[in-house]
């Protein structure tokens, strides 16, 4: 297991919140595509259903994980130097 899930640093609460984000930009995004291609608003919303809560709490919870990671190291690697 690595060392980040047990180190109390924030990275469980900043996938949490990309997880989040993730899911409603995603929903947001899609959206806003179905209805630019001409799509009804109920049409839209299932799509943007489906495919938020496909990609959108995986994806954002990566990137908030990594960014609080590199984050940490950033500050170790500027502490050391």
């Amino acid at each position: 297991m690595s060392q980040h899930l047990s180190m109390g640093d924030g990275v469980g609460r900043a996938a949490a919140v990309g997880a989040a984000l993730g899911l409603l930009v995603m929903a947001v995004v899609a959206t806003g595509i179905v209805l630019l291609a001409g799509g009804a608003l109920g049409d839209a919303v299932g799509i943007a259903a489906f495919a938020a809560l496909w990609t959108g709490p995986g994806m954002g919870a990566l990137f908030g994980a990594v960014t609080a990671i590199e984050r940490r190291a950033r500050t170790e690697t500027t502490a050391i130097d």
